[in-house]
């Protein structure tokens, strides 16, 4: 596999259209329903670098690296555009027995991030804790190149707190300690910084380069995620 990245004088005009794409069966019944299955665990993504109006300068370093890739055949890194997406949904809370807490109520919601990145969190999610039970917060199965989930807990949405420990395995739970959560942790994160590096190939022959006049070019083409 290539270690080559995208060239960093390629900067396109718009960088934010993207589209992903689920590989999905589906199977009709007699009775009229059709049952839909997921056979991804994660969609595939697809990016369009595209510059309406460029120089020769541009439009022949990008025809420059399309053929050092030969085509589609090769794979490269690639900062998209878009930083990754917020949690879209909230956490499932619950609770288990253990330690010798009172009755509450708590608040909790989630990000996601790797090893230096964190988008901000999910909408918070709310639930009654019985006296001697521990909170749990279970989050979705992570996207691609998400690596921990970080749990933040308070006594109202307004008061969340990051707590110590971060889920690591995707779709997992967290579990209160014993003690109670970590009310001195830090606040919901307000910027989302989770850019990230991901593996592409030009996707079949995308690449569109179009002379408008003797000095001005147009161009597009189209990133495929490589898994």
């Amino acid at each position: 596999m290539s270690t080559r990245t995208w060239p960093t004088e390629l900067v396109p005009e718009f960088t934010y259209t993207w589209e992903s794409k689920w590989q999905t069966v589906q199977t009709p019944f007699e009775s009229g329903h059709v049952q839909s299955r997921a056979t991804w665990p994660r969609p595939i993504r697809y990016w369009r670098p595209t510059w309406k109006i460029t120089d020769a300068t541009q439009a022949l370093a990008l025809d420059a690296f399309f053929h050092e890739m030969s085509g589609s055949a090769d794979t490269f890194y690639y900062v998209p555009g878009p930083k990754k997406t917020p949690p879209y949904c909230s956490p499932v809370l619950a609770q288990t027995a253990g330690g010798s807490l009172g009755s509450r109520s708590r608040y909790a919601a989630f990000s996601w991030a790797d090893a230096s990145n964190e988008t901000t969190v999910s909408q918070a999610s709310n639930t009654g804790l019985s006296a001697s039970y521990l909170l749990t917060v279970t989050v979705p199965i992570f996207p691609t190149n998400v690596t921990k989930a970080w749990v933040y807990v308070g006594t109202t949405g307004a008061t969340l707190k990051k707590q110590s420990t971060a889920i690591t395995t995707t779709g997992g739970t967290w579990t209160e300690p014993t003690g109670g959560y970590d009310a001195g942790g830090a606040a919901v994160p307000t910027t989302n910084t989770f850019t990230e590096t991901v593996t592409a190939h030009f996707f079949e022959d995308s690449l569109a380069i179009e002379q408008i006049n003797a000095t001005c070019f147009s161009m597009q083409c189209v990133l495929e995620e490589v898994r």
